[in-house]
């Protein structure tokens, strides 16, 4: 059998000779990354023989191994290597070979990556609405209070559009995201030698595991925001830095609390109806590096439409107005859950 390290960008080939049953004491095998020509091009004096990950002997750069008790020969054009010990390895003691193959005299070997471009429909959904608004209440609160009647309730709709846009959203973060109880955290304080927000404070040791998970689904990435219910929240924005966001901004649906690791964490928050976060859900998600790299795609054609304003007969006017977008999981090995427990506000 012969593998590489695991990694793309290295000369490095291994080849597993055997496992010793305590009676052997020779073991071959070869370095045959390049499957195509048969030529391997071993770089001399690179080659080691390894014993249950202990370095037993290593070739001179003239095709001889030598060790304490182990010699043998390796051909650096065919990769073919032998090894034989003056004592025959224990049972179950694995024998194996590293090797790192010369690119300059065999470009063949050069690992590839094939890089492609996936495209992935999306159909823009209608999302439409529309409002009525008598004719007197423009007129009143026009001559009374000043208002255009009809602005007012243009910010009105376009703001419950743009709340159930993030509805839909963070249910789609929700669904898409991978529970681990790993990342659960108890709010029960116990003991008397720290402070409630000292104790809540340590759920940023989730958060940062949550980026090791990400990490370790992805292969990159780590934490660029925390999603979370109002439970969650109350525990998270205890975490020591954080930073709370102006209370000038009055939040409409989904907001943002503040931040997290000096101001580069984002954490928002979800207390609507409908939403698919519970009170006690956290989420850590990593936007990507680029785009077509992020764990969610929003796809919006149509941001807001509005109608012309229709002025009944009947002095009842409307107007319509519509968004056309969709959302779809890109990524989700980005995002992964925790949830907190035994939160109690009373505290």
């Amino acid at each position: 059998m012969n593998y590489t390290d695991g990694t793309y960008a290295s000369e490095v080939s291994l080849a597993t000779l055997g496992t010793g049953d305590g009676t052997v004491v020779t073991f071959t095998g070869a370095f045959t990354f390049d499957t195509i020509t048969g030529v391997n091009s071993i770089r001399p004096t690179s080659v080691r023989v390894v014993a249950n990950g202990r370095v037993v002997a290593q070739d001179d750069g003239r095709g001889n191994l030598f060790g304490t008790g182990v010699s043998g020969t390796v051909n650096y054009v065919t990769g073919a290597i032998s090894v034989t010990f003056a004592t025959a390895p224990a049972t179950g003691v694995v024998i194996s070979g590293q090797a790192a193959l010369d690119s300059e005299q065999n470009t063949s070997i050069i690992r590839e990556i094939e890089f492609q471009m996936t495209n992935v429909p999306v159909v823009a959904r209608a999302h439409p609405l529309k409002y009525k608004i008598s004719a007197q209440s423009q007129l009143i609160m026009a001559s009374h209070l000043d208002i255009d009647g009809n602005d007012v309730l243009v910010n009105i709709a376009a703001g419950q559009i743009a709340v159930e846009r993030d509805i839909f959203s963070t249910n789609q973060v929700s669904q898409a995201a991978t529970l681990y109880p790993a990342l659960n955290f108890d709010a029960s304080a116990t003991g008397i030698y720290y402070t409630l927000k000292d104790f809540y404070g340590n759920i940023s040791l989730k958060i940062r595991y949550a980026a090791d998970l990400i990490r370790a689904n992805a292969g990159r990435g780590g934490v660029s925001y925390v999603l979370c219910g109002i439970n969650a929240a109350n525990i998270i924005t205890q975490i020591p830095g954080f930073v709370p966001a102006p209370e000038s901004e009055a939040p409409i649906g989904p907001y943002k609390a503040g931040t997290i690791d000096n101001g580069t964490i984002p954490v928002l928050v979800m207390i609507n109806s409908g939403s698919l976060v519970g009170p006690n859900d956290f989420i850590c998600g990593f936007k990507g590096y680029q785009m077509g790299d992020s764990a969610v795609i929003l796809a919006e054609w149509i941001p807001l439409y509005f109608t012309a304003l229709w002025e009944s007969p009947n002095l009842i006017n409307m107007r319509g107005l519509m968004s056309l977008y969709d959302l779809f999981i890109n990524r989700p090995q980005y995002l992964v859950k925790g949830q907190v427990s035994n939160f109690n506000a009373g505290n």
